[in-house]
């Protein structure tokens, strides 16, 4: 069992960074966790789900990522989290917050990471923080979330050091502070954070506490970007459509918004659609427009399900 915690713990610091001497690097987290795996870790199988799940691995593979909570299950998830495991606890957890193998149940899930939390374990605190950041589950409290957050991103966890960035970026729970929000951000994205690193771009692209700079923001988006990040990804897609600070082009829009699409992200799919449906950086395709347009509002796009209703009227 110490064998497998240590393969656990090793690639969770290459997944989010956790005081490890090396940055984030998701090919050296992906052989830690792949390795506990041969030893028929449950954990290991959920955190290969949740990477998959998040863009780390590539394209999103709905299929592989159910397989791989399955397996979980199947290695007894359930009775190693019971047992106090608060790497089962977690992957359990994602587990119920998906609804793969088991019914879908985010009370459960939420008792499971306060579990872990109990444990201090980092991805925990920042869930518990993220959930009053939401109010899901619990009553919405910015300055409840924070605290969690602290206490996450003291262990140098990167996604909870975003998060305290976001607050103070948008000013939520405390006020409103640009300089603060893009010291945080830089914490995480001096650890190789990608989310971390696309906020940055963000602030650039809007001259929040900085000067406004978009070759800058375009920098920046590219890094992210090149760690499958979404929201980076459809930032430059948009930026080429629009010709935001570079010059207008569909077709580098298109391969953008086709990344964060196989990534399963509403919004790329919906915008994915318009192109084919127009024609922009690519032939004029009606079934591929469908396709994306289905695909998005699948995944709750209400323009995306306005676009279905309107073409299954027209014929």
């Amino acid at each position: 069992m110490s064998e497998i915690n240590n393969l656990l713990n090793k690639g969770l610091c290459y997944l989010y960074g956790l005081g490890s001497p090396e940055k984030i690097n998701y090919n050296k987290a992906t052989e830690y966790f792949e390795m506990a795996k041969k030893l028929s870790s449950p954990a290991a199988c959920a955190y290969l789900s949740k990477m998959s799940k998040d863009g780390f691995c590539g394209k999103t593979n709905k299929t592989k990522i159910k397989n791989l909570c399955v397996e979980a299950l199947d290695l007894n998830l359930v009775q190693e989290a019971e047992n106090g495991d608060q790497h089962c606890q977690i992957g359990l957890a994602y587990i119920y917050e998906w609804g793969y193998g088991v019914p879908k149940n985010k009370n459960q899930a939420l008792i499971l990471f306060g579990k872990a939390a109990e444990q201090n374990n980092p991805i925990a605190l920042n869930w518990l923080g993220y959930a009053y950041d939401l109010g899901e589950g619990v009553k919405q409290s910015h300055e409840e979330a924070i605290k969690y957050y602290h206490l996450a991103a003291n262990q140098y966890f990167t996604p909870a050091q975003c998060n305290i960035g976001i607050l103070y970026h948008n000013g939520e729970g405390v006020k409103q502070n640009f300089r603060e929000a893009l010291s945080w951000y830089k914490k995480a994205a001096d650890q190789g954070d990608g989310v971390a690193i696309g906020y940055i771009g963000m602030m650039y692209k809007s001259g929040d506490g900085v000067v406004q700079d978009f070759q800058e923001a375009k920098r920046y988006f590219e890094l992210s970007a090149e760690q499958n990040i979404c929201v980076a990804q459809i930032q430059l897609g948009m930026m080429y459509w629009n010709g935001n600070g570079v010059p207008t082009d569909y077709y580098l829009a298109h391969q953008w918004l086709t990344r964060a699409s196989e990534q399963n992200d509403s919004a790329a799919q919906y915008n994915l659609g318009v192109m084919y449906l127009l024609g922009l950086g690519v032939e004029e395709n009606i079934e591929s427009a469908i396709f994306w347009f289905s695909e998005s509002a699948e995944n709750g796009f209400c323009k995306a399900q306005q676009k279905m209703g309107q073409m299954c009227l027209n014929g």
